[in-house]
């Protein structure tokens, strides 16, 4: 693993394009699995986000609720911090009754895997202050520096943010939707 600083050129192992939920997950499991790797997270958005722009009410089926909590070292966060869900509840009856006197059907015991309902606004803030914390760098993209990496991955979200990146130069297509052509 590389951590030397040439210059004004930054050295990283792993550079991860984009510092939403999908780039923190991945920054902080590469710092769990090799912590000697340096890893980097260029982010284009100014952090942290007001509490408006947070998504609010996503939930995660056992699986990914299995990584966050497992891989990723969460379990005692997410138990804290986010409510853990119950499998699928429906509620019958009267609708011009109280809630209270409605039939509910769904299971009666905690499932054995949990799943949780996030607030993932609030898990992508703490996710960014874990990996702060834990050493992985952060930085807000503006024209600077070009940055050496051994490998560089792309969690931009839906939309591919590489605009400016300087990929023609680096020999990397991309395809007329502005992604890059694999």
């Amino acid at each position: 693993m590389r951590s030397d600083r040439v210059g004004a050129r930054r050295q990283a192992d792993v550079v991860i394009c984009g510092g939403g939920l999908a780039g923190l997950t991945l920054a902080r499991q590469l710092r769990l699995e090799v912590p000697a790797a340096a890893v980097l997270v260029l982010e284009r958005t100014t952090r942290p986000l007001p509490d408006a722009c947070h998504k609010v009410g996503e939930s995660t089926i056992e699986l990914g609720a299995h990584y966050l909590a497992h891989t990723l070292g969460l379990e005692a966060y997410l138990r804290r911090e986010h409510i853990l869900k119950n499998g699928l509840r429906f509620f019958g009856g009267d609708t011009a009754g109280t809630f209270g006197e409605r039939p509910e059907i769904g299971p009666s015991e905690p499932p054995v895997i949990p799943a949780f309902q996030l607030d993932r606004g609030k898990l992508e803030r703490d996710l960014r202050a874990l990996e702060v914390t834990s050493g992985a760098l952060r930085l807000h993209v503006e024209p600077g520096p070009a940055l050496d990496a051994d490998l560089v991955l792309f969690a931009t979200g839906r939309a591919p943010l590489i605009e400016g990146l300087g990929l023609d130069a680096a020999g990397v297509r991309t395809n007329a939707r502005g992604e890059i052509a694999v």
